[in-house]
C-alpha cells in the first residue's frame, strides 16, 4: 500500500476494472505518440463534460415537457346548440393533472432500486445509454398513451421518471472520473446547469409547437428524437475511464489524475454511518429544514409555473413559455456569478458568508412569495416580477445552505445529500396531494394561501439556520474512521502506469483480507458508484 496517496477525490474499483484501467494507462503513455488521433488541443475532457451536460439536459427537459404541454392538451367541444362554437375542454382534470405532473416522484424512487446494481455490471456508459432510451422511448410513445386515456399516460409518466434517477449516479462518477482534482468544484458548476437548461430549452420549444398547426405532440416527438441523437453520440464518444477513452493524450490523462487517488473496493467494505449523531445535531437538522424548503420553493414553480402563468396571470400560450424560461436563464446566471463571490468576499468569515448569502437569497424569495400572495387584482407585471425571482433565487442555495451542508459533513456527505435526493423525490409526490387539497379550482384566492405559507416557511428556516449554521466538521464527521486501515488500500491514480506495483498491491490486499478477521467477501465486486443529489 501507498501510505502517501491523498485521503480526497476517492475512484474506487475492482480489481478487474483496476487491471484493465492500469493497461490502457500503460497503453496510452507508451503508444499514443506513434498514433495518428486528434486530441482536441488537450481538452477532450471539456467536450465530455459538455456532452454529458447535453445529455443530462435532454433528460430532465423529457421529464417536464408535460408541465407545459398540459396547458395546451385540450379536446374541441361544440357550445350550446351551434357547432361552430367550439370551447376547448381540458382532457384532465385538476385533480388527474396534479397526479401526472407528480407521477414522475414515483419513478425516481423506483429507478433508483436497480442503478447501483445495473452500474456494478455494465458500467455507466452503458447504464446512461439505457435509461437514455428508456426516455426517449417514453416520449415518442406519450401521445399515443394519451390517445388511451388517463391511467396508460400516468403509466408513461412514471416512466419517465424512471429514466431520470439515472443522472444522479452520472454525476457523481462523471466528476469523480473526468474532472480536474482543483477544478472539480467548477465542473460541479457547469453539470449543475443542466436543471436551468432543461427549462430553458423546453418551454420556449413547447410553446411554439402548442401554437403551431403541429400541435402539442410534436414536441414529444422532436423530443424524442433529439434524446436519440443525444445518445447515440455519447455512446460513441463516452468512456467510462479518460485512460479508456482514445482522444485523451497521455498529458491531458496526467492533468486529470493528479491528486486523485485509486482504492480498491469491495461492496461489501462501508464505514459505519453515525446516523443518530447526525440527526440529532442541531447544525445538520437546521440546514436540512432550510434545504428542504427550498427544495419545496423551487418544485412548486418547476412543476406549476406554466400553470400559473397561464390561468393566474392570463399569460397566453407563447407568453407562457418564454416567461417560464426567463427565471431558469436567471438563476444559472446568479450561479455563476454567485459561486466566486461566496468564496471570495472580503471583510467577512466563511461563517458569516454563507450566512449572509443565506440571508440575501432566502428572505428576498420569501418576500417574492408574499408579494405574490398580495400582490393587487391585474398587476400582471408585479406577478412575473415575483414569479421570476422566486425561482432565480432558490438557485442560489447551492452558494449558502449546501455549502455549508459539505463544509460540516465531511466524509458523511454522501448520507445528506442522499437525503436531499430523497426529500427531492418525495416533493415532487407531496405536491400533487397539497396541490388538490389547497387549490382545488386554481384560483387566485387559492394560491395567495400557498404563497403565503411558502414565505413563512422560508422565514422561520432561514433564521434557525443562520442561529445553527457551522463551516467546519461536527465532531461526528470529524471523528477516525473504524474501518481497519489496512483494509483501505489505495494509491494515487498517476501510478496507475506501474503494473507490477498495481500487482502487489492487489496480492497484499488479498493477503490482508484472508488474514483479517472480518465478514468482508473475497470474491471480486464491481465498482459502487454514490449517488450524489443534483444541486439547483
Amino acid at each position: 500500500m501507498w501510505n502517501d496517496a491523498p485521503t480526497n477525490n476517492v475512484v474506487y474499483m475492482d480489481e478487474q476494472t483496476l487491471r484493465k484501467t492500469s493497461m490502457a494507462t500503460v497503453e496510452k503513455f507508451t503508444t499514443f505518440p506513434k498514433q495518428k488521433r486528434f486530441v482536441f488541443w488537450h481538452k477532450t475532457r471539456l467536450l465530455v463534460l459538455a456532452l454529458v451536460t447535453v445529455a443530462l439536459t435532454i433528460c430532465v427537459s423529457n421529464a417536464m415537457i408535460f408541465n407545459f404541454t398540459v396547458i395546451c392538451m385540450n379536446n374541441d367541444a361544440a357550445s350550446g346548440n351551434d357547432s361552430f362554437l367550439v370551447e376547448a375542454v381540458p382532457m384532465f382534470s385538476d385533480a388527474e393533472r396534479s397526479w401526472l405532473l407528480s407521477m414522475v416522484a414515483v419513478g425516481t424512487i423506483l429507478g433508483t432500486l436497480p442503478i447501483t446494481y445495473i452500474v456494478s455490471k455494465i458500467g455507466i456508459r452503458q447504464m446512461f445509454t439505457l435509461y437514455g432510451l428508456i426516455s426517449a422511448f417514453s416520449v415518442l410513445i406519450f401521445p399515443l398513451a394519451v390517445s388511451f386515456g388517463y391511467w396508460p399516460t400516468l403509466f408513461i409518466r412514471m416512466v419517465q421518471g424512471v429514466a431520470l434517477t439515472a443522472s444522479w449516479s452520472v454525476f457523481g462518477a462523471v466528476i469523480a472520473e473526468w474532472a480536474e482534482l482543483k477544478r472539480s468544484g467548477t465542473a460541479v458548476a457547469y453539470l449543475s446547469c443542466h436543471l436551468q437548461l432543461a427549462p430553458m430549452l423546453t418551454t420556449p420549444v413547447s410553446a411554439e409547437l402548442c401554437e403551431s398547426s403541429a400541435g402539442w405532440s410534436w414536441a414529444y416527438y422532436l423530443h424524442g428524437i433529439f434524446t436519440i441523437l443525444v445518445f447515440a453520440v455519447f455512446y460513441w464518444f463516452y468512456r467510462d475511464s479518460p485512460a479508456l477513452h482514445p482522444n485523451v493524450s497521455d498529458k491531458e490523462l496526467k492533468i486529470i489524475q493528479e491528486g486523485k487517488v485509486v482504492r480498491i473496493h469491495e461492496a461489501g467494505q462501508f464505514e459505519p454511518v453515525p446516523y443518530k449523531a447526525i440527526f440529532t445535531d442541531k447544525c445538520t437538522l437546521g440546514i436540512m429544514g432550510t434545504a428542504l424548503s427550498n427544495i419545496i420553493a423551487f418544485r412548486l414553480f418547476f412543476q406549476y409555473g406554466p400553470i400559473y402563468l397561464n390561468e393566474i396571470l392570463h399569460f397566453d400560450v407563447q407568453g407562457t413559455g418564454f416567461a417560464a424560461a426567463l427565471p431558469f436563464l436567471l438563476s444559472l446566471l446568479g450561479k455563476f456569478v454567485g459561486g466566486p463571490i461566496s468564496d471570495t468576499l472580503p471583510g467577512l468569515t466563511d461563517k458569516q458568508r454563507v450566512i449572509a448569502f443565506a440571508s440575501f437569497s432566502q428572505f428576498l424569495l420569501a418576500a417574492a412569495y408574499f408579494g405574490l400572495a398580495f400582490m393587487p387584482e391585474g398587476a400582471v407585471g408585479l406577478g412575473q416580477f415575483c414569479y421570476t425571482a422566486v425561482i432565480a433565487l432558490s438557485g442560489l442555495d447551492t452558494v449558502s445552505v449546501l455549502k455549508s451542508l459539505q463544509l460540516t459533513s465531511g466524509r458523511f456527505v454522501h448520507v445528506l445529500m442522499s437525503v436531499n435526493s430523497l426529500n427531492e423525490s418525495l416533493t415532487l409526490f407531496g405536491l400533487a396531494a397539497a396541490v388538490s387539497i389547497f387549490v382545488p379550482t386554481s384560483t387566485s384566492e387559492e394560491w395567495s394561501r400557498v404563497f403565503i405559507f411558502m414565505g413563512a416557511m422560508m422565514t422561520i428556516f432561514t433564521i434557525i439556520f443562520n442561529c445553527t449554521t457551522e463551516v467546519t466538521p461536527r465532531s461526528w464527521a470529524a471523528q477516525t474512521s473504524d474501518i481497519s486501515q489496512e483494509l483501505n488500500f489505495e494509491f494515487p491514480a498517476e501510478r496507475l502506469a506501474n503494473l507490477q506495483q498495481i500487482e502487489r498491491v492487489i496480492n497484499d490486499r488479498r493477503m490482508s483480507i484472508k488474514n483479517h478477521k472480518s465478514s468482508l467477501p473475497r470474491e471480486n465486486r464491481k465498482i459502487s458508484i454514490l449517488s450524489l443529489t443534483r444541486v439547483r
